[in-house]
């Protein structure tokens, strides 16, 4: 996002005293419930035709390994055994036919859902289609923004960074204040969303923090709900790791906030019943150079919270 702000010290919409970066994280508590099967459905179909006028192809491949890699055209023809390849409009019909079925049953009771189930994939990417489609709307709607005072005469994206990830969003402005981004949320989209308070100038979202003050990234340290090691894949902690280290790598946090993270990790690992062997034995099978730093600090830490 560009540092850009109005000349006269004051921000855009509102006109109140300038002061440096003003942010907000919001979720929609009711999004599942509010988005229909059917809503859902003709936003895909909306979808289906920007991306078959945008690309030149009509089919993705996903290939088939352990590193998920997919793209836009078909399979290569000198190893079509490793990849599967979709035709977009039959993805949009498997789509279509999963939001039609709106039933549920509860032993002998049969029930017509509202909605999207909570927490079901296909009910992820329903939010996704239907929440996308709305900030699309509003980004190519110069007359809407303009009559309710979200016009800086620059493009949007240099205005507010909008960041979605299904139902929690995290708005960032040097042009519009806090109150004026809460009624941005009201404007784009048809379902209400919740601010959550804003703390010592910092904002948590997801597994970030962001400090509205000096403009950095940092991680937000929850406490995990780890399972059992008895009934956990052999390859689960090696994955954890491999991803949650992957995430430090682009955020970048200070050297302290991700040490502090991988002692809360270890500690949620120890507090679920995780043997000293079997942490140290996925530790030792990372072999991504790029993650050396994070695997000597847990081996260390580790061997202290055994102790």
């Amino acid at each position: 996002m560009h540092s850009l702000t109005s000349s006269s010290g004051t921000f855009y919409r509102c006109g109140h005293e300038f002061s440096g970066c003003a942010g907000l994280v919001a979720d929609a508590g009711q999004c599942f419930e509010m988005i229909q099967a059917q809503e859902a459905v003709s936003e895909a179909h909306v979808l289906l035709r920007r991306f078959q006028t945008i690309s030149q192809s009509s089919y993705v491949t996903i290939q088939r390994s352990k590193k998920r890699v997919g793209w836009v055209g078909r399979s290569n023809p000198h190893n079509p055994r490793k990849n599967q390849t979709w035709d977009v409009a039959e993805l949009y019909r498997l789509f279509a036919a999963a939001m039609s079925v709106d039933f549920a049953s509860v032993c002998q009771r049969v029930f017509r859902t509202k909605g999207v189930p909570i927490g079901g994939l296909m009910s992820k990417i329903a939010a996704t289609i239907v929440l996308g489609a709305q900030e699309r709307r509003w980004l190519y709607n110069h007359e809407k923004r303009a009559s309710h005072g979200f016009a800086p005469g620059f493009p949007w994206h240099h205005a507010v960074c909008h960041l979605p990830f299904i139902d929690d969003v995290i708005l960032l402005s040097r042009c519009y204040c806090r109150s004026c981004l809460a009624c941005l949320l009201d404007l784009v989209y048809t379902v209400p969303f919740d601010c959550l308070p804003e703390v010592d100038m910092q904002l948590a979202w997801l597994d970030m923090r962001v400090d509205l003050a000096s403009w950095t990234l940092g991680l937000n340290v929850k406490v995990r709900r780890l399972p059992r090691e008895w009934g956990s894949h052999p390859s689960y902690v090696k994955s954890l790791l491999c991803c949650t280290f992957r995430r430090w790598l682009d955020i970048r946090p200070p050297v302290l906030q991700w040490q502090r993270a991988c002692l809360s990790l270890l500690v949620d690992f120890r507090r679920s019943g995780w043997s000293s062997r079997g942490i140290t034995r996925s530790l030792f099978l990372i072999g991504n150079k790029e993650f050396e730093q994070f695997i000597l600090f847990c081996r260390i830490a580790w061997k202290e919270i055994c102790q």
